[in-house]
């Protein structure tokens, strides 16, 4: 369901605050703590300077609190409202974002503090409590139990079954990648520069690059068989573009990936880059079409090494060999070197992809792939990518070309080299009754 723009986000966050005080009691009374803390996070400072890198904050803190800003500390007790204990200074260098009511406001007991020593000397009367988050400078927390991973597992696990509140963001999240990728291929089309792309993509995201879900790939020709190419050259025009780039809405992160190939191109190689990137349009949605409850992530991961087998074998990239064992020897690993995908949500690579439970007290389903970064039984409520892809890597080509590797038509590999590579990526729901594509509800 997309939720219309009528029915604000209040009620939606409600609930969602209502899961996250549920899930924080039960944990804090099965390990006997009193309370959590979890802390918003600091700016970090580059060595050796005085400037900051954008900052973003702590993702279990964001979990509950949709605002920005660094050293806002949020306080969970059983039975008690959350308090947030906001930092808002005074200060004439920095702009700092003044809370009003908004959203999500209701759901906490707020207190501002202007100070930091006077917002750090709020953590004293608590005691018997964890805290959740990157240390801070200057308060002793001796007193309390410092990110115990008895904790944070459970908080990870917990981060991998969506709210409906955090559905809607992601839809949103997509909806507004969604938006700049149109933009970003019309620039394409007409002949313009990664960076021109990249320009594109930003303002039509209407958000500057720390705002964006991460910093995009926009890769032209043989650029796109980088797999996280971050370059904008001026280099002009390009015959084909990977474009791997998505917007934030409320901390929530998009990740999409599309491949185009100019139309006008007429030699035999375009072509059939042209053909090879509709076959894995419809490899990609395949699949989608197989994501059900109950699934190994892992057993999804070996699937998309079979279709990209499949399809190489049909266009006679590879030849003299079956699917099956095109997959068992790694000759498709070279075409497709990466996990076909992993957990989404506020981080865009998000965490519990390699717990088995909860407590990740059992080892996760092995995988002969070190770069899946999924390892889960696909459940309910989940959120991840399914982005296969098809490259030409000279890196990982050059050393079966050496030793004349006669399952690879070279010749035919030659004619596309110079494109790059291919990778469609959508983020999907897993659904009682199959899986939600959030992606496709916006961009084709």
């Amino acid at each position: 369901m997309i939720y219309p723009e009528s029915m604000q986000l209040d009620a939606l966050f409600k609930n969602h605050v209502s899961a996250r005080r549920k899930a924080a009691e039960a944990l804090l009374n099965k390990h006997q703590f009193d309370a959590m803390v979890i802390n918003a996070g600091a700016p970090f400072t580059y060595f050796a300077d005085d400037q900051d890198a954008p900052f973003r904050p702590t993702p279990h803190f964001a979990h509950w609190v949709p605002t920005e800003g660094p050293h806002h500390l949020l306080v969970v007790k059983p039975g008690q409202k959350p308090k947030l204990n906001y930092y808002f200074p005074n200060d004439f260098w920095h702009e700092h974002q003044e809370l009003k009511k908004t959203f999500w406001t209701e759901e906490f007991e707020i207190e501002v503090f202007h100070e930091l020593p006077k917002l750090y000397d709020s953590l004293k009367p608590i005691k018997n409590a964890c805290f959740i988050g990157p240390e801070i400078k200057g308060v002793d927390l001796k007193s309390f139990a410092l990110n115990p991973m008895k904790m944070i597992n459970p908080l990870n696990w917990d981060r991998s079954y969506k709210t409906d509140y955090e559905v809607h963001c992601l839809k949103e999240a997509n909806r507004i990648g969604a938006k700049a990728h149109h933009r970003a291929y019309e620039i394409f089309a007409s002949g313009g520069s990664e960076r021109d792309i990249y320009y594109g993509f930003v303002e039509a995201c209407h958000a500057t690059e720390n705002e964006l879900a991460y910093k995009p790939i926009i890769a032209l020709n043989e650029k796109g068989a980088i797999l996280h190419y971050t370059n904008v050259r001026d280099f002009k025009p390009g015959s084909s573009m990977l474009i791997d780039a998505s917007a934030r809405f409320q901390h929530y992160n998009s990740d999409i990936t599309r491949t185009y190939v100019k139309e006008s191109g007429s030699s035999e190689g375009h072509k059939l880059f042209a053909e090879l990137i509709k076959e894995t349009q419809k490899l990609q949605l395949k699949l989608c079409s197989l994501i059900k409850a109950g699934m190994k992530y892992s057993d999804l991961h070996y699937k998309s090494e079979l279709f990209v087998a499949e399809t190489l074998l049909q266009f006679k990239f590879i030849q003299g060999v079956t699917a099956e064992s095109a997959v068992e020897q790694g000759l498709a690993r070279a075409f497709y070197p990466h996990g076909v995908g992993h957990m989404l949500g506020i981080q865009v690579h998000d965490v519990g992809g390699k717990q088995a439970d909860a407590d990740d007290s059992v080892p996760p389903p092995q995988t002969t792939n070190r770069y899946l970064r999924n390892l889960r039984t696909i459940d309910v409520g989940n959120v991840f990518t399914i982005e296969p892809g098809i490259y030409f890597i000279p890196l990982l080509l050059d050393p079966m070309r050496k030793d004349n590797n006669k399952l690879v038509n070279w010749s035919l590999v030659d004619k596309v080299i110079h494109l790059g590579g291919i990778r469609i990526e959508d983020d999907v729901l897993c659904t009682p009754t199959g899986h939600e594509n959030l992606t496709r509800l916006f961009l084709p």
